[in-house]
């Protein structure tokens, strides 16, 4: 059965919400790899709601920090608008201060695997993807007035 979450908060405490998601939803980080990946759709400005909200990546960031992993990487490729442009997006959007340091382009790192022969037999994936333990989709919505 799945499980879903709604918790009120705003951008300015947002960190009790993202608590309480690690508590509803349980995993141990204790000594591995650790991913986290906002979306990073293209630079923006927080207020638009394109990319996660750097309160968001920041709460989840402090979290994960207080789980002992072994590395956190933080991490995401601009998609269409701005593919290329990774840390210049991570800067506009204020991601790469949210990011607390552990901030990584994964779109520098790439290797071929196995995918869909009758699709498309190979892709490319980060090396920074295929080495993590566990990935963190860190997202939000626009919020609605």
């Amino acid at each position: 059965m799945s499980k879903v979450m709604i918790h009120p908060a705003t951008y300015e405490n947002v960190r009790p919400a993202v608590d309480r998601a690690f508590e509803i939803f349980p995993m141990e980080l204790r000594g591995k790899k650790i991913l986290i990946k906002p979306n990073l759709l293209r630079a923006s400005e927080a207020k638009e709601g394109i990319v996660t909200h750097p309160a968001v990546l920041r709460a989840v960031v402090e979290k994960v920090e207080t789980m002992d992993p072994a590395s956190i990487v933080v991490g995401d490729n601009p998609g269409l608008f701005g593919y290329g442009e990774n840390e210049e997006s991570f800067k506009i959007t204020g991601l790469m201060e949210a990011a607390k340091g552990y901030y990584q382009n994964i779109g520098n790192d790439s290797q071929k695997v196995d995918f869909n022969a009758e699709f498309m037999p190979t892709v490319s994936l980060s090396k920074i993807v295929l080495d993590a333990e566990l990935l963190l989709a860190c997202l939000n919505s626009k919020p609605t007035v």
